[in-house]
C-alpha cells in the first residue's frame, strides 16, 4: 500500500494518490484476487516475475479489472510490442510513487 496503510485507512486521504502493488510469481488466474483487494483503489498494480505468463486475452482481462502489470525490465522485454506497451517496469512504478510523494504538500510542523 502506498504511501502507507494509514493513508489508505484515512478517509480524508485523496484516493487518486493511493497505490497498491500486489505480487504474484505468476499471474495465472490468481490475478482475480487482486481485483477484490483495496477497494478504495480503482486501478491496482500487479508485480509478476514469470516470462511468457501474459497473453493478449489475459491482458484484456486485466484491463477490464483495472489491474496494471508491473515487471522487471528483462521480463517486460521478452514480450511483443503490444504487451510491452501495456505494462510497466518496476523502476517506472517506483518513479510514479516517488512522483506522488513529491506532489503531496508537506504538512507544517508547529513547535
Amino acid at each position: 500500500m502506498f504511501p502507507s496503510q494509514a493513508a489508505y485507512e484515512d478517509p480524508a486521504f485523496p484516493e487518486e494518490q493511493l497505490r497498491m502493488l500486489a505480487s504474484k510469481t505468476s499471474i495465472k488466474d490468481r490475478f482475480r484476487q487482486v481485483a477484490d483487494e483495496a477497494n478504495r483503489i480503482r486501478d491496482k498494480h500487479l508485480f509478476t516475475l514469470t516470462p511468457g505468463d501474459v497473453t493478449h486475452p489475459k491482458l484484456a482481462q486485466l484491463d477490464e479489472l483495472h489491474i496494471h502489470l508491473v515487471m522487471p525490465k528483462v521480463v517486460k522485454e521478452s514480450y511483443d510490442d503490444l504487451i510491452q506497451g501495456e505494462t510497466m517496469t518496476f523502476s517506472r512504478f517506483i518513479e510514479e510513487i516517488q512522483g506522488l510523494q513529491a506532489d503531496r504538500p508537506q504538512s507544517l510542523t508547529l513547535l
